[in-house]
């Protein structure tokens, strides 16, 4: 028996904890460079693209989500 998490429930098309607004998250993967810290790269995602620190969040988890999924296929 697995414990559900927000990314399962998603994943079954049912209103979950890390339901996103983004219907195709845009790929963030590009401008991260592994060298600065993730704060830095917030703070320079934020000036860039005018998105808030939540925002990048909300993205970086759901990228987080789709790697997850294309990984168990």
């Amino acid at each position: 028996m697995s414990k559900k998490t927000g990314f399962d429930v998603v994943g079954r098309g049912e209103k979950g904890l890390f339901e996103s607004s983004y219907p195709e998250p845009r790929d963030i993967r590009g401008s991260f460079r592994m060298t600065q810290s993730l704060s830095d790269w917030m703070d320079t995602e934020t000036n860039r693209t005018g998105e808030s620190k939540n925002e990048l969040i909300i993205l970086a988890l759901e990228m987080l989500k789709r790697s997850r999924t294309t990984q168990s296929d």
